[in-house]
This record gives C-alpha cells, sequence and structure tokens, in this order.
C-alpha cells in the first residue's frame, strides 16, 4: 500500500471497517457466494435462512435484492449464474474447471476469494496500460499476482454511502 499520509491511510482504513461492519448487502452477497461456491451448486433458503438469521420470506427477498448479480430465487432454492448480470463483465473468474465473466468492483475479490473452494483465479486487463493481470487466490493466501507489480485500486468507502436503496447490480455497475 503506498501513501504519504499515515492519518489519510488510518481514515481509509477505518471508513471501509465501517462499510464492512454496518451494511447488510456485504453480509448477504457473500452468504450467497460462499453457501454455493460462486454459482456451483445452489442453496436451499431455509439454509441461508439460518445463516442470516432471518425468516425464509425474507432471505429469499435479500438474496434477490443483494445477492451477486445474476442471483434467482426459485421454489426454495438459491441460485448464482454470474453470466446472467446486467453488468458487462469487467474480469474472468475461474473456479476449479468452471470459467465465467464477473462484474464488481476491485476490491470484491478480497471479499469473496477465501470463501470459494478449491481455488479461484482472476484476470482482467489492466484499463491504464492493457497489461493482462492476473491473481490466484487459495482459502488461506494469495498465490500468485502477475505482474507482481499489479495494484488494485480500491473506492473510497463513501462511495457507498450513495447506494442506499440501490439493486446490487445497479451498485456494481456504478462503482
Amino acid at each position: 500500500m503506498e501513501h504519504n499520509n499515515d492519518t489519510d491511510i488510518a481514515d481509509f482504513t477505518a471508513g471501509w471497517r465501517t462499510v464492512l461492519e454496518d451494511n447488510e448487502w456485504i453480509t448477504v452477497t457473500y452468504a450467497v457466494i460462499g453457501l454455493t461456491n460462486f454459482g456451483q451448486r445452489p442453496v436451499q433458503s431455509i439454509r441461508l435462512a439460518e445463516v442470516l438469521g432471518r425468516s425464509v420470506s425474507e432471505t429469499e427477498a435479500l438474496a434477490q435484492q443483494w445477492g451477486w448479480p445474476g442471483t434467482q430465487v426459485e421454489d426454495g432454492m438459491i441460485f448464482v449464474n454470474p453470466e446472467k448480470a446486467r453488468p458487462a463483465a469487467r474480469r474472468h473468474a475461474q473456479v476449479g474447471q468452471r470459467r465465467f465473466g464477473v462484474t464488481g468492483c476491485a476490491g470484491d475479490i478480497f471479499l469473496y476469494a477465501p470463501l470459494v473452494r478449491p481455488s479461484l483465479q482472476l484476470e482482467e486487463t489492466c484499463t491504464t496500460t492493457g497489461a493482462p493481470v492476473r491473481i490466484v487466490f487459495t482459502p488461506t493466501q494469495v498465490e500468485r499476482v502477475d505482474p507482481s507489480s499489479a495494484v488494485v485500486p480500491l473506492p473510497p468507502p463513501r462511495e457507498f454511502d450513495r447506494t442506499e436503496g440501490m439493486h446490487i447490480e445497479d451498485i456494481d455497475a456504478n462503482l
């Protein structure tokens, strides 16, 4: 992390801690990703309800609103198909042998990578240099970054202040 001012970095870190702790959509989104292994298998609505501590009907509504783009609720099951997201995929993910396009802001990967088994590989083209960037995550670490000089931009936490009441795909398209 590059910085010139420790106060700025402390404010940035504190702001992100608040975003991560106080946002229902983060809890729902990443619970859905973890329980479905990013769309490898559906999860029963009742199981997600247990994890979230909510009723099944409330959980299904939350999954529909806050599940990863491409999340669908049908007949008591929650499915994730990232390829069905409205925004165009900005990067490609690989989980095991499955490869698919994903959207989201760059920092998302650090939240969902530890939840996906056996590992997650992310590929994207740098919008500034045009160079391919590849990051390989295992559940416990970042295994590889190519090129090693790659950086991940994170929007300031205040960007999330303007997301209240929005659907997850609209948030994703605007970050």
